[in-house]
């Protein structure tokens, strides 16, 4: 299996990581960059918007913040390219877009994935796993192929209102791991308030 970092690895956001397996190819996250425009989102990916002899087979959206799949609404992928979230990240997603006054459609081929359900896209057998997070769903993967297994984490944290499901994930049996992909944009601090503190700020001040 091949890793390969299109984007995330030197900004904030815009996350998008291809892995390919023989002529199997798939993208985790196609986000869009703090900040960018629209046309500064899109990637020169082959097989996202022209024909490719190995076409990307599908990209799989861990969570509903545009960091993440803002890239999803600057233009039209190819018909075939599917797209992995949950109906609630669908949902999200949707009315989100259509918020600003020059709001737009999710123009994307969409499947979607339930929570420890195991899928298959070509090569690649994927297990999602709900994690803790700001956003309305989040999601951790399990990707297997050619005999080596990939956890990617998107974004997580063990302090919130779902933090039952980041101790599930550390105690799933995932077995031996060959590479971990994770987020690291607040790795320096050590312990921030929970959320039901925030909440409890914003309900008195409100």
């Amino acid at each position: 299996m091949k890793i390969i970092v299109h984007r995330g690895a030197e900004e904030t956001g815009g996350n998008c990581i291809e892995l390919v397996s023989g002529t199997s190819r798939i993208l985790l996250d196609y986000g869009a960059p703090l900040g960018a425009s629209p046309e500064e989102t899109i990637l020169n990916v082959p097989g996202l918007y022209e024909k490719s002899p190995d076409p990307v087979l599908a990209i799989i959206i861990s969570h509903t913040h545009q960091t993440h799949y803002g890239a999803l609404l600057a233009k039209p992928l190819l018909p075939g390219v599917k797209v992995y979230m949950t109906e609630i990240m669908e949902d999200v997603i949707r009315i989100t877009a259509k918020m600003p006054r020059d709001g737009k459609k999710l123009p994307a081929n969409i499947h979607y994935f339930r929570k420890g359900h195991k899928f298959i896209v070509g090569r690649f057998v994927i297990t999602p796993y709900l994690m803790d997070h700001t956003a309305a769903e989040a999601f951790a993967f399990l990707i297997e192929a050619d005999g080596k297994r990939i956890i990617y984490t998107g974004d997580y944290r063990e302090h919130g209102n779902k933090a039952a499901a980041f101790k599930q994930f550390l105690a799933a049996k995932t077995g031996p791991i060959d590479a971990l992909i994770t987020e690291g944009v607040q790795a320096g601090i050590e312990k921030g308030p929970a959320e039901q503190d925030v909440m409890g700020e914003i309900e008195k001040n409100l």
